[in-house]
């Protein structure tokens, strides 16, 4: 479910199934924001998919069936939705660009085979995908091509490399994109004194395929009070790994040029990810794709989410940081058009455990960092 743009006779901004997009939707699609005429990555429109990506699906589609268990599918719904969205936001040549949670490189690949000329950085969590990845794009790409792929050797945790200089010192990206883990996993939630933070990170990045789904809470490299306390608001929606990283961007990215797009759930509200770029600097999010997918359950739990909705305060400081009355809910859907009354994660939890599908919206957001007062 795709968003299209209108038409001169429909002023609405519509899905491509027809129905309209919600206000809230719609202030954040096309260029409206405006954008320093210095600017070397402005907001772009959406273009048409490119006539080979269908082709470079097809061969991403056969190595995903012989990929490590400690990577990502990239054949997976969320994977694809976001190569949809770089292909379609053609945002030129001469680029630096850092993704972080590159996994096997499949996004990289993409990127260099648009536009050789840019540099791509790729960092993951865990290890063992960087040899995986930097195999994967020159297979993709072309040795000539995969020149252009920079991986950072060994564990990174997020921006940790640009944030401490080394050899990216005095190295600024112009383009930051990502598609990282958005559930806390379950086994930081209990309660084992005896593991330090580093030792749950640990266990997370030899945990198999565990990593590429889970999170565990960290404050690592947050330094200001205000943005502490909002990531560890933010763990409370399983959301403080992407809050913690629009943070670290906001000091890695310049407002002239710099823009982040970043692969985020719908399963939050939309006006909660909203406050997210808001209170880490960023200026309103604009919907470059949206579609819905199928809740994966087995990766997954929607337990802890229903855990949260039972938090009665959360609501109210969301609404003193939003100045609104926020509705800190989740939002699901019992069937894959998003029709009908949605769901919170309550119902949709009692719907998993007696095996019945569920379904959530899933953005691409794309932001700048707000000008420095």
């Amino acid at each position: 479910m795709g968003i299209s743009e209108g038409n001169g006779n429909d002023p609405l901004q519509r899905r491509s199934n027809g129905d309209p997009v919600s206000p809230l939707e719609a202030k954040t699609l096309g260029g409206d924001s405006p954008v320093s005429s210095g600017s070397s990555l402005d907001f772009q429109r959406p273009h048409a998919p490119h006539a080979n990506l269908e082709i470079f699906e097809m061969r991403v589609a056969e190595l995903a069936r012989n990929k490590p268990e400690f990577a990502f599918n990239p054949a997976d719904p969320w994977a694809k939705t976001f190569r949809h969205a770089l292909d379609t936001l053609d945002y030129g040549s001469g680029l630096k660009i850092v993704e972080v949670g590159v996994g096997l490189g499949v996004n990289v690949a993409l990127l260099l085979t648009k536009h050789p000329e840019n540099e791509v950085w790729g960092s993951d969590f865990v290890p063992g995908v960087i040899p995986k990845s930097e195999e994967l794009v020159a297979e993709l790409t072309g040795t000539d091509r995969a020149r252009g792929y920079r991986a950072v050797p060994g564990s990174s945790d997020l921006l940790e490399h640009w944030l401490s200089g080394g050899q990216f010192h005095g190295q600024t990206p112009d383009l930051i994109v990502c598609c990282i883990p958005q559930v806390i996993d379950p086994r930081s939630t209990e309660s084992n004194d005896e593991l330090s933070l580093e030792d749950r990170l640990e266990q997370l990045r030899t945990s198999g395929e565990d990593a590429a789904h889970y999170y565990v809470p960290s404050l690592n490299g947050v330094r200001d009070e205000h943005f502490k306390k909002f990531v560890s608001l933010m763990d409370e929606y399983n959301l403080g790994l992407n809050a913690r990283l629009l943070v670290e961007a906001r000091e890695v990215l310049t407002p002239e040029s710099g823009r982040i797009a970043m692969n985020l759930a719908g399963r939050v509200p939309l006006p909660i990810l909203h406050t997210m770029f808001r209170e880490t600097g960023f200026e309103e999010p604009r919907i470059v794709h949206q579609t819905i997918v199928r809740q994966d359950d087995v990766t997954t739990s929607i337990m802890p989410l229903a855990a949260t909705e039972r938090k009665a305060e959360l609501a109210e400081r969301m609404q003193a940081l939003s100045g609104s009355k926020t509705d800190h809910r989740f939002v699901f859907y019992d069937n894959p058009d998003g029709r009908g009354r949605p769901l919170c994660a309550m119902e949709a939890y009692s719907r998993e455990l007696s095996r019945q599908p569920n379904y959530h919206d899933l953005y691409v957001l794309e932001s700048r960092p707000k000008p420095l007062s």
